[in-house]
């Protein structure tokens, strides 16, 4: 067993990864996760045809392969960032673990940790960034999806005139309705780089927030500013 600082592999995108969640410090050092070697696998994984595993209590990762892909060594490290609703820990990890590459291969760290887009953001917060980053007035979530024609697990399809309709199903509440539609604009990121540019936005929205808290009005439109011009430079990066 060796500790994560110490693998050899523990550099370029893997450092870039554990270096997007850490932000916050909602990551333990690399010098206190241990790394197990492949073989033997863990207890907790024999029989099965796990690619990784988190210890949270030993603060213990395990790999099948050395190195990991990337998006498995960002599943597993999502695992170990605090804060999270504990029977959500796999959609977590699943969901979020591509977006967390595609800001490594950006050469983006953000100004909020990338787990806070399932455990903060409102519905509200979608739409808002929907319409900066798509430069259109969404009228709500489901336009958006009416216009990307995606049907979202949380929305009914029907057709009104011949024109293609959406409507939220009942007994769905904001939390899930939030967390589905950014797991399905992740989905999209990676081939519309409007998406991609969709939650860059909202972790700017995030991040002015967290930082609202006791700020006077002057402060809190001081930080917007900012925020809207750190979101630009991200964004640059991949919209050209």
């Amino acid at each position: 067993m060796i500790r994560l600082c110490e693998a050899e592999w523990f550099d370029g995108i893997y450092k870039k990864i554990y270096d997007i969640l850490s932000v916050e410090g909602m990551l333990p050092s690399p010098c206190e996760i241990k790394v197990l070697p492949p073989s033997p696998p863990p207890p907790e994984v024999r029989g099965v045809r796990a690619l990784g595993m988190y210890n949270v209590r030993e603060r213990v990762v395990w790999f099948w392969d050395w190195p990991p892909h990337p998006i498995i060594f960002a599943h597993e490290l999502i695992h170990a960032v605090g804060g999270k609703e504990e029977d959500l820990e796999e959609i977590y990890g699943y969901n979020l673990s591509s977006f967390v590459v595609m800001l490594a291969e950006n050469d983006i760290v953000p100004p909020v940790n990338p787990v806070r887009l399932f455990r903060d953001v409102t519905i509200t917060d979608i739409v808002e960034a929907l319409r900066s980053a798509y430069g259109y007035p969404f009228k709500d979530i489901l336009e958006y999806f009416e216009v990307i024609g995606v049907v979202p697990v949380f929305a009914d399809m029907s057709f009104d005139d011949g024109r293609f309709k959406l409507r939220f199903k009942e007994n769905y509440s904001e939390k899930t309705i939030s967390i589905t539609a950014v797991s399905d604009i992740i989905a999209g990121a990676e081939y519309d780089k409007y998406a991609f540019k969709t939650l860059l936005e909202l972790m700017g929205i995030l991040s002015v927030k967290t930082r609202r808290g006791n700020q006077s009005p002057r402060s809190i439109g001081q930080e917007e500013d900012q925020s809207k011009r750190d979101r630009r430079k991200m964004i640059t990066l991949d919209t050209s």
